[in-house]
């Protein structure tokens, strides 16, 4: 195949191609071309090829295989300073591949001639075949009209994409290994703006990586706040049967209002600083003891009646880890593999002060468990997913406002939901947090956060910047809520 120079001896191919309505229904205005108009554009696209590439904006080509000229293609600069595709290829040959090879080599030509590195193209709403291809290979960009004609606008880069992976948990040689595996991704230079920002530990909070502009970045903005504070959380989702009763106030003299509403003098209460983490400021205390209370200065705190019929394993108490993407406006997403994380001691209903007791956290020296782990029937297994899922749906709703922050134009991100069961396999939720540490445990072969950034790879930076390698595995360890 072969691009050729549009001359006056292609008027009559031109005319009769620009003249088909089935042809042109999708292309601009969606009207085919008149006579004059088709003659109008041979004589500019004959005097536009005499001027040198610098003064050019528009180029159309014919587009020849082996045995007959089949279309025409090109780009043309707008008004915004960017290059537009257009593209007109005989309906029988439609389908077959060509639109790739000719679009390869009008790259090329965009890349030597213009210097640019990203070439825009744009699909009536209605043209369900060619947005689907768009779709499939390029960045979708957004929406635009036309008057009454809408098209989906679709962002092609000439230049493989990059990427800036930074983590605490998550070897460098695995990072590297999953993106050469697509094709068309490389490490960013330091200077440059990586396309596809990934920060977790103490990258996650270092201010230096907001002056990176990219594509995606695998944080949201400050809505997240809606479900990340406990005081926030449980006041915006209101009164569900997985939240323990909850009570938040800032001021010892509104303590004192709730606790004495409070009947029962036996029934023990968790008491959580609102935005600690890793079981920071905990204390658990039943009412006849308030007394002792000496609340340090935090913004927010939350009782929370204690689960005092907690499941048990081996004696100990447990929470359960759910990891859940959000992509804004969009589902939620769990990951397959919830760890499950031990007390250090065996649970008894008493000692408070014994923190060991009735706090879990995750410790190096614990046995790989994981929820599957856990010896219980399709059915309980099934009504535990099932609370799950009714969860990270009212949690998806909480974040229905929330968007990326200036830097990024997609965004995306992981939070930690935990949660305890009940003896009656009743799910409870205690808090989520965005604030996660992705420790694996001691001697395990479930290879757990190569299979983390496998599949969040695959629902986020493959759904935005679909792979060059087609024959890549769609990583289905995320499950869509």
């Amino acid at each position: 195949m072969r691009l050729l120079e549009i001359r006056e001896k292609d008027y009559p191919f031109i005319s009769k191609l620009t003249s088909d309505a089935n042809l042109m229904k999708y292309i601009k205005n969606g009207k085919p071309w008149t006579s004059e108009k088709a003659k109008e554009f041979v004589n500019y696209c004959v005097e536009d090829s005499k001027l040198s590439h610098k003064e050019r904006d528009q180029y159309w080509y014919l587009i020849e295989t082996d045995s007959d000229i089949i279309g025409m293609i090109g780009f043309e600069k707008h008004k915004d300073n960017n290059y537009y595709l257009r593209v007109i290829i005989m309906k029988k040959y439609q389908g077959k591949g060509y639109f790739t090879k000719a679009l390869d080599l009008v790259k090329n030509r965009l890349k030597n001639y213009k210097g640019v590195d990203k070439l825009y193209a744009e699909a009536h709403l209605e043209n369900t075949n060619m947005n689907k291809i768009l779709k499939s290979k390029y960045y979708y960009q957004g929406r635009k009209k036309y008057g009454r004609i809408v098209v989906n606008t679709y962002i092609i880069y000439i230049r493989v994409y990059t990427y800036l992976v930074l983590s605490d948990y998550i070897p460098q040689k695995t990072v590297d290994k999953l993106f050469k595996e697509r094709g068309n991704w490389q490490v960013h230079n330091m200077g440059t703006c990586p396309d596809y920002i990934r920060l977790d530990g103490k990258y996650y909070y270092d201010r230096k990586y907001d002056k990176y502009t990219s594509i995606l970045k695998n944080i949201i903005n400050d809505e997240k706040k809606r479900i990340t504070e406990k005081s926030r959380l449980f006041k915006n989702l209101g009164n569900k049967s997985y939240i323990p009763q909850s009570f938040t106030f800032k001021y010892f003299e509104e303590f004192k209002k709730i606790s004495q509403k409070l009947i029962s003098d036996d029934k023990a209460w968790i008491f959580k600083p609102d935005k600690a983490y890793a079981g920071e400021g905990i204390f658990i205390l039943k009412k006849k003891d308030f007394p002792k209370i000496k609340f340090s200065p935090k913004p927010y705190w939350t009782m929370q009646e204690y689960v005092e019929d907690p499941y048990l394993i081996d004696g100990k108490k447990f929470h359960l880890r759910v990891i859940y993407l959000y992509r804004p406006k969009e589902n939620g997403f769990m990951f397959k593999y919830v760890p499950l994380y031990l007390a250090k001691k065996d649970f008894v209903l008493d000692k408070f002060y014994d923190l060991d007791i009735h706090l879990s956290h995750y410790s190096k020296e614990q046995k790989p468990l994981y929820l599957h782990d856990l010896e219980l029937t399709k059915m309980q297994c099934f009504n535990i997913i099932e609370s799950i899922r009714k969860i990270i749906l009212d949690l998806n709703n909480e974040l229905k406002k929330a968007s990326c922050y200036p830097d990024s134009q997609r965004c995306y991100e992981i939070f930690g939901i935990d949660l305890m069961l009940t003896k009656n396999l009743d799910v409870k939720l205690l808090e989520v947090n965005s604030k996660l540490g992705f420790k694996e445990f001691s001697n395990d072969d479930t290879d757990f956060n190569s299979k983390l950034l496998s599949a969040e790879l695959s629902i986020t930076v493959d759904h935005f910047l679909p792979a060059k390698n087609k024959d890549l595995k769609f990583d289905s360890n995320f499950l869509k809520i």
